[in-house]
């Protein structure tokens, strides 16, 4: 999107045709409408991009990664550093609240929640809007923070999940919640989803092969298998 720069996430706002993704180190509002040129028989497309806030400064070669709004409606992002499969510096990233400019909507202030990240991940929110969960992959963990709404403060860091205690393969990565509070963690390099009772029981392991998806009106199970063929050599 205007750059060379990997995008970590898109978020969609309000309205429609914008969005606030993650591009690099750089906090940007994406406008973007493809409409229908009944002229050409094609589509037109309309888009660009307002950098709001730029982050990590002295440390140029970081970019963001996972990203996701609390309740209030307020953008968490984290970052890391350089590198992929893995091979990252560790300790570089951090993790920001990000506010917009009440009086220029081009703007946006970056709070610094916490530091000396490795890999910025998965971020949650408990049902009661009280608990913030939390993924650096590398540590395996998710943590768990007491959440104030008001003000967006984290306390009382403690770990409700490791995956290394429990011989799960690959790193947690990407994670949501569900209508009963289980939260439902990826796994990369593992080729499976974990779900978590925060009350303390892990939930079997998800079929990585078969997806829940919503189609029109329905929700299907999907099963999705793609194998090597080795005579075939695809």
């Amino acid at each position: 999107v205007y750059g060379h720069d990997p995008v970590g996430f898109v978020i969609p706002s309000v309205n429609s045709k914008q969005f606030m993704i993650g591009r690099g180190r750089d906090l940007c509002r994406l406008h973007w409408d493809v409409q229908q040129n009944e002229e050409e028989k094609g589509f037109k497309r309309d888009h660009w991009v307002v950098v709001m806030a730029e982050v990590d400064r002295e440390l140029p070669n970081n970019r963001f990664n996972d990203g996701k709004c609390d309740p209030k409606g307020r953008l968490w992002a984290g970052t890391m550093g350089p590198g992929e499969d893995g091979n990252v510096p560790p300790g570089r990233g951090s993790l920001f609240m990000c506010t917009q400019n009440a009086e220029d909507d081009k703007m946006a202030s970056t709070e610094v929640k916490f530091d000396q990240i490795d890999i910025s991940n998965g971020l949650e929110w408990s049902l009661d809007s009280t608990v913030f969960y939390y993924i650096d992959s590398t540590s395996k963990k998710v943590v768990a923070f007491d959440f104030n709404m008001d003000s967006g403060s984290l306390t009382n860091k403690r770990t409700i999940y490791d995956s290394a205690l429990e011989g799960v393969n690959g790193f947690p990565d990407g994670m949501t919640i569900d209508t009963r509070g289980h939260l439902w963690v990826a796994f990369y390099g593992g080729a499976c989803v974990y779900g978590h009772d925060p009350v303390g029981f892990v939930i079997p392991s998800v079929n990585s092969k078969q997806f829940m998806i919503g189609r029109g009106r329905d929700l299907c199970r999907l099963h999705w298998d793609v194998q090597q063929n080795e005579e075939e050599k695809g």
